[in-house]
């Protein structure tokens, strides 16, 4: 059961995501990654933005911010060792995601 529990993971990831849309088509996407069944948060976890060559890993608290110049949206790529990896579409206009399948 606890291998099952690691590649669910990323199905249940716990995304707290705050998007920022400024002039220039600037986008800041803030989140906190964390593991579902416990809470816990994941550092070191990858936070790529699809079809760029955008990233970040997420600091010792499972948080993470990233500023993309010239988009209004992203498709984040979170992954982490052990883990299933989960691509997350992140809504222009400052909305925020939790709980991302």
């Amino acid at each position: 059961m606890k291998h099952m529990s690691r590649w669910c993971f990323l199905a249940g990831l716990a995304l707290v995501c705050g998007v920022n849309m400024v002039m220039a088509q600037e986008l800041t996407i803030t989140g906190t990654v964390t593991v579902q069944e416990s809470g816990d948060y994941l550092p070191g976890a990858n936070v790529a933005v699809k079809g760029t060559n955008f990233g970040t890993t997420t600091d010792v608290n499972g948080d993470f911010r990233l500023r993309l110049t010239g988009m209004s949206s992203a498709t984040l790529v979170v992954s982490f060792i052990g883990y299933k990896t989960a691509e997350i579409a992140v809504p222009s206009g400052g909305q925020k995601l939790r709980n991302a399948d």
